[in-house]
């Protein structure tokens, strides 16, 4: 999948106020990362120290850069609708069952873009149905719907399983949380761990008030 969707940094810093929240470990290729995500917003780390803060109910994002000290807000009615001409047409194969993966049992699945083999995922409905999965997943098709939009005609140009992969919450309430992914031959993604009603430090969500902000 799309790193900014499986890359997160925890910020703990004590003496804070907590609140449940859940967080899932992944390891993306030779990357170990995390989410965050309280049911309200959702906290995902992307390369070179920047991260995005997900606001499920204001369908905002914004992308913090702490190099540059700057926060860039989207919000979908800044971005201009995709051309229809571009869209991916994703299918999906049930294999069987599949491993045992961070604990939870999986169903194997086999899935295409526009008729072309992109890999395997391994899904787990159970994993879909913990404790806020779902509102976390919510965040990030919200991430990746505007991804998606601000391609634009670039889209054309991009590769359909990295498409489709962009598009992962439209499959994810068919086939469960994707546990595992292999392409190649060779594993891509994999959830290392999923804790749920973890207490969680009130700033973690908190961008520092000096930071510029900016919109897309």
């Amino acid at each position: 999948m799309i790193k900014m969707v499986v890359l997160l940094g925890l910020v703990m810093i004590s003496n804070s106020a907590l609140w449940a929240g859940t967080i899932v470990k992944m390891q993306n290729k030779d990357e170990f990362t995390s989410i965050i995500a309280d049911g309200h917003l959702a906290r995902l780390q992307m390369p070179d120290a920047e991260y995005a803060i997900v606001d499920y109910k204001k369908n905002k994002v914004k992308i913090v850069n702490p190099t540059k000290k700057q926060v860039t807000v989207l919000t979908i009615k800044n971005i201009n609708p995709r051309n229809d001409s571009n869209a991916v047409n994703i299918s999906i194969n049930k294999l069987g069952a599949g491993e045992v993966v961070a604990g939870y049992e999986t169903q194997k699945y086999r899935y295409f873009a526009n008729g072309k083999m992109c890999g395997v995922i391994y899904g787990s409905q159970a994993a879909y149905e913990s404790q806020g999965i779902k509102e976390l997943f919510s965040a990030v098709k919200i991430l990746m719907k505007k991804q998606y939009a601000l391609l634009g005609g670039f889209a054309s140009l991009v590769d359909v399983c990295t498409l489709a992969d962009m598009q992962v919450g439209k499959y994810v309430a068919t086939i469960g949380v994707p546990m595992r992914t292999e392409k190649n031959g060779s594993i891509e993604s994999e959830v290392i761990s999923i804790k749920i009603d973890v207490s969680l430090p009130a700033d973690v969500f908190t961008i520092p008030a000096a930071y510029k902000t900016i919109t897309m």
